[in-house]
């Protein structure tokens, strides 16, 4: 992803620095901590970020991390955050898995607001479509979501990928444009599917890497034409600081046992 958007971005007759975000980079790197979060969402809250991209990873939320294994239930339909009395092991990995998410959101909700730019990677199958913060990113009217069979686009084998896009020019039109509507066989599903096999985490391919670098280009090009015009949308605003906003500050999103269900709900109903 990295070289296709310097790439991309050097051939348009300007340079995209990429940043790759990752725990072994340092404590600044590490998304599972507020501080660090707290600081990148002031990089793209000042406009030093101008976009954003992720495919956190997603096992405790894929069907296989809602049935039960090692005798033991990760999550449900009805506790999409984690089921209460985890332990240990188990309960970290739901720990991590829900700060990434919400780490991934938060990043994404700044740049909506600030006029930015960004997607978010998911198997279709993940629970993630269905959490309440995810449903109100989805919408806005600055983004959109796609869903394609990576193996048309050079996955040697079935992944079927959900997108979040968040102004991101054509991407989701190029998409859709391949193979009938991203789709090369019939049973692909758009939503979070709670039963099934375990999802197939394979990287992105370098087929969807390279049309997903597009829509940071695209993105810089737009900003670049439009300087002086540029106007945040209200409804962006609106929702993201009379909302939303609320939900990140009723709940200490790097506790232990913050993600139970009941005190997810507790903040949104606050």
């Amino acid at each position: 992803m990295q070289c296709q958007v310097e790439w991309q971005s050097a051939r348009e007759g300007f340079f995209i620095f990429v940043l790759s975000i990752d725990i072994a980079s340092g404590e600044l790197c590490n998304l599972t901590k507020k501080g660090a979060v707290d600081f990148w969402a002031g990089q793209c809250r000042s406009g030093k970020v101008c976009g954003a991209g992720a495919e956190p990873p997603l096992v405790s939320w894929s069907s296989a991390g809602h049935v039960w294994r090692e005798l033991v239930q990760l999550r449900s339909e009805e506790k999409q955050w984690g089921i209460a009395g985890l332990k240990g092991k188990l309960q970290r990995q739901v720990e991590v898995g829900n700060a990434l998410i919400f780490a991934t959101l938060r990043l994404l909700l700044v740049l909506a607001a600030k006029g930015g730019c960004g997607y978010l990677e998911a198997a279709t199958e993940a629970s993630v479509w269905s959490l309440r913060p995810m449903l109100a990113l989805l919408g806005l009217s600055c983004t959109e979501f796609v869903h394609i069979d990576q193996r048309l686009l050079g996955q040697s084998s079935k992944k079927v990928t959900g997108l979040l896009l968040l102004r991101f020019g054509e991407v989701g039109r190029a998409l859709r444009c391949i193979g009938g509507s991203g789709r090369c066989y019939p049973d692909v599903r758009p939503v979070y599917r709670s039963r099934g096999s375990a999802v197939d985490f394979k990287n992105a391919s370098p087929g969807l890497c390279k049309v997903l670098a597009t829509g940071f280009v695209d993105h810089v090009v737009l900003l670049q034409k439009t300087r002086d015009e540029l106007r945040c949308c209200v409804q962006v605003e609106h929702v993201l600081e009379e909302g939303l906003q609320q939900y990140w500050k009723q709940l200490d999103l790097y506790s232990p046992d913050t993600y139970l269900e009941q005190n997810v709900q507790a903040g949104l109903s606050g």
